[in-house]
């Protein structure tokens, strides 16, 4: 059995950055990088906090069936 996946999605551009097992230090890197590039009116500053970054995203469990996101 495949372990649960999570899908990881901006709240701005609904773009599907990432399916991944948790939320660890290179996920949230590839968010404030998206943030950053995508999005950058929203200001992060220089080292935004956890929470910060997450409020611009959900965060849903994903069916162990679903296609990864394009890397585009």
């Amino acid at each position: 059995m495949a372990a649960s996946r999570l899908r990881v999605v901006c709240i701005h551009c609904r773009r599907p950055l990432a399916q991944v097992h948790d939320v660890g230090l290179s996920t949230l890197t590839v968010m404030t990088t998206h943030l950053r590039r995508r999005h950058p009116e929203e200001q992060l500053g220089y080292d935004p906090t956890r929470d910060a970054i997450l409020r611009h995203f959900t965060i849903t469990p994903m069916d162990p069936d679903d296609d990864p996101p394009n890397a585009a």
